[in-house]
């Protein structure tokens, strides 16, 4: 099994090991109290600060990382409780420590206690529902207001516009372009809601526009993580630290949209926003711009194209090739100088050794992994010696 996390619906990591908490300040003291709140002894507390070695910590004593062995017994578990965890990490990784990272730790609590909540009052769950996606809405119609105003108010004659399938560099490419020009729209990965009055404004103008494409499997495994906070009211998430095969089979491999859970009710409201790539130019481009890209040549070789439809002008690129495409990028946005910043990359997260796991260890059924490169997604933008390569790679993991 590919396990999700180390912390469980029962949190038992903590309740069948010694608990050492790293980091005596107000995030310790927040970890802490969680911990103590769920029947959970604390040790000892652990800080590099040397003015703080010996002192109490709300009934903790604190110690240094060296003292530690003659204080806890060989079945112990360090919560980092710090925003410079990864520096903490290294320290722990160099005594083959076992450990939990604050940021796992955050998230993970966090929806457990929205998955508590659902199952300990069931009738609750559509109403959490029902908040979770007003708060989505909010946030997305504000973003789309925001971005008309300062337009008009500046009487922009074009507008740059990010909307594209997840996992397919976005962020890295908003963040260049915004610190090498400035205006961009990006909506997230969805036109679902840009008003009729928005809708009528962007097409009135000069329009860039630029989506990446990407080898479809690599994108599911990424945005399966990029969406791991979706997964809170699923039991799979939370048996034994939560099973990755399992959740990766219901919604990649089966697409079990009749499953009464979060993810499933969002990608409901939003009946556009379906996240998998093969959709996004079906559902969504195509339904907004009146465009078939399907039906217009993609230069799989060089790895992107331009078309120019009178005002509007798009670029596609594939996301294996693009820090080769800088100049072609700056080009497209008349932008000298440009260059690709790299952001939102999986190793600055807390799952970023899970993630590596994942891709070695998950198993794709065969069926999924035909239909993936058989697709007429993967036929249009990428040739059949792109193709073989992806296959090549992934063929290790198929049943």
């Amino acid at each position: 099994m590919i396990q999700f996390s180390k912390i469980d619906a029962e949190l038992s990591i903590y309740k069948e090991k010694e608990v050492a908490i790293f980091g005596a300040s107000s995030t310790g003291k927040k970890v802490k109290e969680i911990l103590e709140k769920n029947r959970i002894k604390i040790k000892a507390m652990i800080d590099n600060d040397t003015k703080k070695i010996g002192k109490d910590f709300y009934g903790t004593k604190i110690y240094s990382l060296s003292e530690l062995q003659g204080v806890l017994s060989n079945n112990y578990i360090i919560q980092i409780a710090s925003v410079y965890e990864r520096e903490i990490e290294k320290q722990l990784q160099e005594i083959h420590a076992d450990y939990i990272l604050y940021s796992e730790f955050d998230v993970r609590i966090q929806d457990l206690r929205r998955y508590l909540l659902s199952k300990k009052y069931p009738k609750l769950k559509q109403f959490m529902y029902e908040s979770l996606w007003d708060r989505v809405v909010f946030d997305q119609i504000s973003r789309s207001e925001t971005y008309l105003l300062n337009n008009a108010f500046n009487n922009m004659d074009t507008i740059n516009i990010l909307i594209a399938p997840p996992k397919t560099g976005n962020n890295s490419l908003l963040a260049s372009l915004i610190k090498s020009r400035g205006e961009f729209f990006s909506q997230g990965h969805t036109y679902s809601f840009i008003s009729n009055n928005l809708k009528e404004f962007i097409k009135e103008r000069s329009i860039n526009l630029v989506i990446g494409v990407r080898d479809i499997i690599a994108q599911h495994i990424s945005l399966f993580f990029q969406d791991i906070g979706d997964y809170w009211d699923l039991d799979e998430n939370w048996i034994n630290g939560g099973d990755v095969q399992k959740i990766f089979d219901i919604f990649y491999m089966s697409e079990n949209e009749q499953l009464d859970c979060w993810y499933n009710y969002e990608l409901l409201r939003d009946k556009n926003k379906k996240k998998k790539l093969p959709y996004f130019f079906d559902l969504q481009f195509k339904t907004f711009w009146d465009i078939d890209v399907y039906k217009l040549p993609f230069d799989t070789e060089k790895g992107y194209s331009i078309y120019r439809f009178g005002n509007l002008n798009i670029m596609i690129y594939q996301l294996e090739k693009m820090i080769l495409l800088e100049k072609e990028i700056g080009r497209f946005f008349q932008i000298e100088g440009f260059s690709l910043i790299k952001v939102n990359d999986s190793q600055d997260k807390w799952y970023s050794g899970l993630y590596e796991k994942t891709k070695k260890e998950l198993r794709l059924d065969r069926d999924y992994f035909e239909k993936c490169y058989s697709g007429k997604f993967m036929k249009h933008f990428y040739n059949d010696k792109d193709i073989a390569i992806f296959k090549e790679k992934w063929k290790k993991n198929v049943e």
